[in-house]
């Protein structure tokens, strides 16, 4: 079955690229019921498969603003602006621990698309104080994607959540900085609870109780 389903991911790839909108959406779908059934070698090979197949989707400029609907495990986010785009999920492992994979797309001109994929290979040690590029990123599911202004400059402000480990869970705030075709996450803009620059907020808390990290739009503030 194992082998079956590896030959599968591999014919994926060049096998729909030619595909509408529609069958698309359905091989995503299979691509995640790979994830989330399978081993976690078989997984992070369907997981591939995916950034590949969206880095190519989005590549073209005609599918800037496309989104796939019925599919439930794959996160879609938009700028109010339109000018971000970005595609997020994570893999569950069977040692209990998380990968995120979030690939994103920007115009870095009128008529050209960047499409960038995040790399899940950093840990969150002391990263309120540093900035990351997405090669080299620290791994969340982002969940919203807010447009503001600070001193006349563009940033993109980002919440997202992590599963940290059995105990706890993380939610961040982050920024997004477009660079021409790079991307910089993080900016000195906020401030931590000792009144010090920092380039993000994290919130840490454990497993049995909730919290709530979003944008109120009537109030104007996270």
């Amino acid at each position: 079955m194992r082998l079956l389903v590896t030959i599968g991911i591999v014919l994926f790839s060049s096998a729909l690229k030619a595909q509408s909108t529609v069958s698309l959406r359905d091989s995503i779908n299979s691509l995640f019921d790979v994830m989330r059934t399978e081993a976690d070698s078989t997984k992070l090979m369907a997981a591939a498969t995916l950034e590949t197949l969206l880095e190519s989707f989005y590549a073209d400029g005609e599918n800037f603003t496309s989104e796939f609907d019925s599919v439930p495990f794959l996160g879609q986010l938009s700028s109010p602006d339109g000018a971000i785009g970005m595609a997020c999920w994570n893999l569950a492992f069977e040692d209990g621990s998380f990968q995120y994979h979030a690939v994103m797309r920007h115009r870095s001109d009128k008529n050209t698309v960047v499409v960038t994929t995040f790399e899940d290979t950093e840990d969150w040690d002391r990263m309120e104080r540093k900035p990351f590029r997405p090669s080299s990123w620290y791994g969340a599911l982002y969940y919203r994607i807010l447009s503001n202004k600070h001193r006349g400059k563009t940033y993109y402000t980002i919440l997202g959540w992590d599963g940290k480990d059995n105990i706890t869970n993380r939610k961040v705030v982050d920024v997004i900085t477009l660079q021409g075709r790079s991307i910089l996450l993080g900016a000195s803009i906020f401030k931590d609870e000792k009144n010090r620059p920092a380039n993000r907020l994290i919130f840490e808390y454990a497993n049995d109780v909730s919290m709530s990290l979003n944008y109120d739009d009537k109030e104007d503030l996270i």
